[in-house]
């Protein structure tokens, strides 16, 4: 069984998946679509965080310490309301996921 991206443990190519509905070349999320993937990577953003903490022995260094900040940030954030806003917040946060993802990679 396939889990998504906010729960516990998303296999990888789910991750990549929703990665991909936002950042890809052809991505265009419909309004509806930015709101749903929205709130996925709000919520897997912190469990990311963790397991980045917890690969590093909560000694994340100064470029995971720079992601992880700029992850939280944008989890405080509330999702703008206004397409254009909201598409951007989107791709920050997929930004920020990918860096994340990219982290553990690393370990």
């Amino acid at each position: 069984m396939t889990r998504s991206l906010a729960s516990g443990a998303p296999d990888r190519q789910e991750r990549y998946d929703h990665l991909e509905a936002v950042l890809g070349q052809d991505a265009a999320p419909a309004i509806y679509e930015i709101e749903e993937l929205t709130e996925r990577l709000r919520r897997a953003l912190m469990q990311l965080v963790a397991m980045v903490l917890a690969h590093r022995h909560h000694q994340p260094g100064a470029e995971a310490s720079r992601t992880i900040g700029h992850a939280r940030a944008l989890r405080a954030e509330e999702p703008p309301g206004d397409f254009l806003p909201a598409r951007g917040h989107l791709r920050r946060l997929a930004l920020v996921t990918q860096d994340l993802l990219d982290l553990l990679a690393e370990d």
